[in-house]
């Protein structure tokens, strides 16, 4: 049985329910903030089986294009009822769901459907495994292709709230628990707000300009930031004051049983403070205590070096890498782009989650090639003069 909602207030109580353990991305929350800022068209998909079982859910929003066109995106899903890994995904609701999706595609003239459920490598004792059941499911029998763009992280890195806090300190690296010791030592004060017209908000802003220069990517603009303080609930910025100066600032969600340190900034001054710890400690102490949350993410990471029978083995989504020693393997994972925020978020501990990452169901091949032309011509452009494009 299939129900589409476009309402994410009408969405049923046991779809709300089922999505509270995963990424905000699919939650109600993000459908509030795309159609209030963005303006964006959404559906909830939500496909039971006959004993009125949930088998998916899935958030879905449409990307408009030029020339009348768009595509279709589920982030972070579809989410299924996997509870149990050994529980495959049912082939015969999974060909329903995008049946109706291609309908929806088809009244919307989407280009392509993109998709990149959260479904973890490490759910199985070898992750190979998994990732090749996957590919196979996805790739082989459904004819998605691999996503040129990808816009969640292909690994994060979780930390579970389940332990105290001594056991999470415990697991922490000892750089990690020195630091937030240095940071209490210098009287370093947290505070967290909504507020999307207040000064933490323009100072956050500030810092992002100089983080997103400092590491070379590029950020939002502070309309989006205003905008998701003020359309997603579970939403809050954290500061860290030195005095009466803010410097550092983070924006994280606690969204039913999962927060995600969603967005980090730090002055170049003051690094000396750590700071970025003690707020870091802050959130994840909040997360546990104040909104109950079981798990939290800090999103994306370098990739784990696995060894598995005594081989080195790398997964970055779907691709696979394989290495004759473990300093080989580091050596690959040191250039990686996530290297740097990767050795800050290891200090807290947390195991690494593998995604598969974003998969495309074309519908027009013309147009979908001419987009990844577009989108890799800009991507080059922005790499060589480092503005926005």
């Amino acid at each position: 049985m299939i129900k589409i909602y476009t309402d994410y207030n009408s969405l049923s109580q046991d779809s709300s329910n089922f999505l509270k353990n995963y990424s905000i991305f699919q939650s109600q929350y993000w459908a509030k903030f795309n159609s209030e800022f963005f303006k964006r068209k959404y559906w909830f998909i939500e496909v039971k089986n006959d004993k009125n079982e949930i088998e998916l859910v899935s958030f879905i929003v449409k990307y408009d294009l030029p020339f009348g066109k768009s595509y279709l995106y589920s982030p972070c899903g579809p989410v299924f009822n996997l509870q149990d890994y050994y529980k495959k995904i049912n082939k015969e609701y999974f060909s329903l769901y995008l049946d109706e999706v291609k309908n929806i595609a088809k009244k919307e003239k989407s280009i392509f459907f993109r998709i990149d459920p959260q479904i973890d490598f490490k759910s199985n004792i070898n992750p190979i495994e998994t990732r090749d059941y996957l590919y196979d499911f996805f790739i082989n029998k459904f004819g998605f292709k691999i996503s040129e763009e990808q816009k969640q992280p292909e690994t994060t890195l979780v930390l579970d709230l389940n332990k105290t806090e001594d056991e999470i300190l415990a697991q922490m690296a000892q750089k990690g628990r020195y630091n937030i010791k240095v940071a209490q030592k210098h009287d370093i004060k947290i505070t967290k707000t909504k507020n999307p017209n207040s000064k933490e908000l323009d100072r956050f802003f500030e810092l992002t300009d100089q983080t997103t220069k400092r590491d070379g990517f590029f950020g939002n603009n502070k309309s989006y930031y205003q905008e998701l303080l003020k359309n997603v609930d579970c939403a809050y910025l954290y500061s860290a004051w030195n005095n009466d100066k803010i410097i550092a600032s983070a924006i994280t969600t606690f969204c039913g049983e999962k927060a995600i340190y969603y967005y980090g900034a730090s002055g170049n001054e003051d690094r000396n403070l750590m700071a970025p710890y003690l707020l870091q400690w802050q959130m994840i102490k909040d997360a546990k205590y104040e909104f109950g949350c079981l798990t939290y993410d800090f999103l994306g990471v370098a990739p784990e070096i696995l060894n598995i029978n005594n081989k080195y083995n790398i997964l970055e989504g779907f691709k696979k890498y394989d290495f004759n020693t473990e300093q080989d393997a580091k050596m690959f994972v040191e250039k990686h782009k996530y290297n740097g925020i990767t050795n800050f978020k290891t200090k807290f501990g947390g195991r690494y989650s593998l995604y598969q990452g974003a998969m495309d169901k074309i519908y027009n091949n013309f147009w979908y090639n001419l987009i990844v032309l577009t989108k890799s011509s800009r991507k080059f452009l922005r790499k060589i003069f480092r503005v926005k494009i």
